[in-house]
């Protein structure tokens, strides 16, 4: 009869092993699952956040610093007729302020200022637009395409898609 009871036990004792390994499967899941959720709704948080890091403030200094840098190259431009390949190349090397990224020379002399940050540049950069007249007056046009106007500067109200 102990036999009996011990081989009675072994189909309860495998059974009872499985279901342990079922319900630890289970929850292990359910952690992974969970923490896709929390993982996913960080980084909505993450890109929010980045997107709320740009500020009109941030915004107002990469414009202070793309003047500066649309004075020289308004200077170069009047001297040679073209506009140079870089801002190097015209010996502007004034460190950038802590929220811009990167100021750029595109090659019809538009100034492209990208703010720190994450997530796509279209969502944190403005562009200044030189226009010359006639009588070859300078103009700057601050431009966009996606940022959100909230964190623009005040200037740049002029909505582009043309990048």
């Amino acid at each position: 009869m102990a036999d009996s009871n011990q081989t009675e036990g072994k189909p309860k004792s495998k059974f009872t092993t499985f279901r342990i390994v079922l319900i630890v499967m289970g929850v292990s899941a359910l952690f992974r699952i969970v923490g896709r959720e929390a993982d996913r709704a960080s980084t909505e948080r993450g890109y929010a956040n980045a997107v709320a890091q740009v500020t009109n403030e941030g915004a107002n200094e990469g414009l202070i610093h793309a003047k500066a840098a649309a004075m020289v190259l308004e200077s170069h431009y009047k001297q040679h007729s073209n506009f140079p390949d870089s801002l190097a190349a015209v010996d502007f090397d004034r460190p950038l302020p802590e929220t811009v990224q990167s100021i750029r020379v595109e090659a019809d002399g538009t100034l492209r200022v990208v703010l720190m940050g994450s997530g796509r540049q279209d969502l944190r950069s403005f562009r200044l637009r030189p226009q010359i007249d006639a009588a070859g007056k300078f103009t700057w046009a601050c431009v966009y395409e996606e940022m959100p106007a909230g964190t623009l500067p005040a200037e740049c109200s002029r909505r582009t898609n043309d990048g």
